[in-house]
């Protein structure tokens, strides 16, 4: 019967993980751009158009940053992120400035047809069958 001697899972888990991440990473990246593409297509087109503006001079909101609508503001925050402490890879659209990314993939998707788009290339990247 074998014996283990020195056998410390977690130290091959990390080990595992730290190989994979990588991967992980690459597969954020990949929906990331597909979703930038996807909303590049979308610029422009239909209820999309002249939408943008600087920041309010008069009313209620009047001087407040995000009230500003700058060209390519939401396209440039669409990122992959590594969550700390965990091995999650997230994709975001937004900040406190763009606050209306949700809004927006909600009337007009572009995060989740990246993410359906690229099933088949994360398998891929990540080993899976």
């Amino acid at each position: 019967m074998a014996e283990f001697v020195n056998w410390d899972s977690e130290k091959i888990k990390e080990a595992i993980m730290k190989e994979h991440v990588g991967h992980l990473e690459a597969v954020g990246d990949l929906i990331a751009k597909k979703a930038r593409r996807n909303l590049q297509k979308q610029i422009g087109q239909g209820a999309t158009t002249g939408i943008s503006h600087g920041v309010f001079k008069k009313g209620r909101y009047a001087g407040q940053k995000w009230t500003e609508r700058a060209p390519g503001s939401l396209l440039k925050t669409i990122r992959a992120v590594m969550k700390k402490g965990t091995n999650d890879v997230w994709i975001i659209a937004g900040n406190k400035k763009v606050y209306y990314a949700r809004i927006f993939e909600f009337y007009r998707p572009f995060m989740r047809p990246a993410l359906n788009s690229s099933k088949a290339a994360a398998k891929r990247i990540l080993g899976a069958k």
